[in-house]
């Protein structure tokens, strides 16, 4: 009877045979664009990025997207601590038995966690699914807030709705594609991140029924939140340790990275679970003290006025952030839960605040 190890040795190496087949395929722009495409889905952007973005223009799309992105990135880290799978890159060189498998290996391809699920896919699908939705209701309309975008007409806001769902499926597969592509991810360890992803999207946007976790999280109590944030983080804590109870190194996998990256300037602090961990116990705190989310989102302000602030905002944070230091681990990862529970604290609750005082300011003037 073969053992799980043994059918996961040959799972790992006919995957990354084919792997090996699909980088030698001669697509032009191939490697600039599939780069490109994983730089895009880095859950890191999401929360730099798309978070500032989106909280510059509606404070609830702003808070679906973090909490997508904060909450898949959590769970992905401890499903990765958990299942304890390989990246390809370094599997190849370590396990593969085969030196006539060469993957390719690019600037992004070193990161450092273990490598089931994919994060890139798995944030990916989570913050898509809450743009999906965001459209979809303006297409279809929302009787509270908005008229249907495509003028009411149930034809078009059908074709509407059909035509996110294939830019977002089109979409994943692509993240998918360039994880394979630059040896970062097996291709199952990418559909695993797809479906967790979406699925982790569903119940946390989605608000149907009385006791949804997305009505919840909206509406609770800063008190209710605080406590969540904490138990988020002592999860974080004592999966940690219970590694370390159970005599398994926790940086089992950076010392893979390392061991095996081509070139050490490939291998970036911030992929490893444990600064993941800290941003988003950071972002959790920060939910936490601008809760009650719902009571944020129905500020109103003009985006002009949210996009400057935030501009401002975001470039003031980025620059406090620089003056973390770097020399002592614990201070750093601190250091990077305060920046990040201030940054998202702002955005969610100060930015709407400021905007809707000088909107305000504005007509009276008029």
């Amino acid at each position: 009877m073969i053992s799980f190890m043994t059918l996961m040795h040959h799972v790992y190496l006919h995957q990354a045979y084919y792997m090996q087949m699909f980088q030698q395929i001669d697509l032009p722009h191939a490697r600039e664009f599939f780069m490109w495409v994983t730089k895009l889905s880095d859950p890191a952007y999401a929360i730099a990025i798309i978070f500032p973005v989106s909280a510059s223009i509606n404070t609830m799309l702003a808070t679906d997207v973090v909490v997508a992105a904060v909450v898949s990135e959590w769970s992905n880290t401890l499903l990765k601590w958990l299942l304890m799978e390989h990246r390809p890159f370094w599997w190849v060189k370590e396990y593969g038995d085969s030196s006539d498998i060469q993957l390719l290996q690019t600037s992004l391809t070193c990161e450092t966690g273990p490598g089931s699920p994919s994060g890139h896919v798995m944030g990916s699908a989570a913050v898509l699914y809450v743009f999906l939705r965001f459209f979809q209701k303006l297409c279809m309309g929302n009787s509270d807030e908005t008229k249907p975008l495509l003028g009411g007409s149930k034809r078009k806001s059908s074709f509407g709705v059909t035509l996110m769902w294939i830019v977002f499926v089109v979409i994943l597969i692509l993240v998918s594609l360039s994880r394979i592509y630059i040896s970062a991810h097996f291709p199952h360890q990418c559909l695993l991140g797809a479906l967790i992803g979406c699925l982790f999207g569903y119940v946390l946007i989605e608000e149907k029924g009385r006791f949804s976790v997305g009505n919840w999280w909206k509406n609770a109590s800063r008190g209710a939140m605080l406590i969540t944030a904490i138990v988020f983080t002592s999860i974080s804590v004592l999966a940690f340790l219970i590694q370390l109870a159970l005599g398994v190194d926790p940086q089992w996998s950076i010392r893979l990275a390392f061991k095996w990256c081509q070139s050490p300037e490939y291998i970036h602090a911030s992929t490893t679970p444990l600064f993941s961990l800290a941003r988003d116990a950071g972002i959790m705190f920060g939910l936490a003290f601008a809760s009650p989310i719902d009571k944020r989102a129905r500020v109103k302000f003009y985006p002009v006025v949210g996009v400057a602030l935030v501009i401002m905002l975001v470039v003031s944070i980025q620059m406090l952030g620089d003056f973390i230091p770097t020399d002592n681990v614990s201070s750093f990862y601190i250091g990077q839960v305060i920046l990040f529970t201030t940054l998202s604290f702002l955005l969610i609750a100060v930015v709407p605040w400021i905007a809707q005082l000088v909107q305000t300011t504005i007509n009276a003037w008029d």
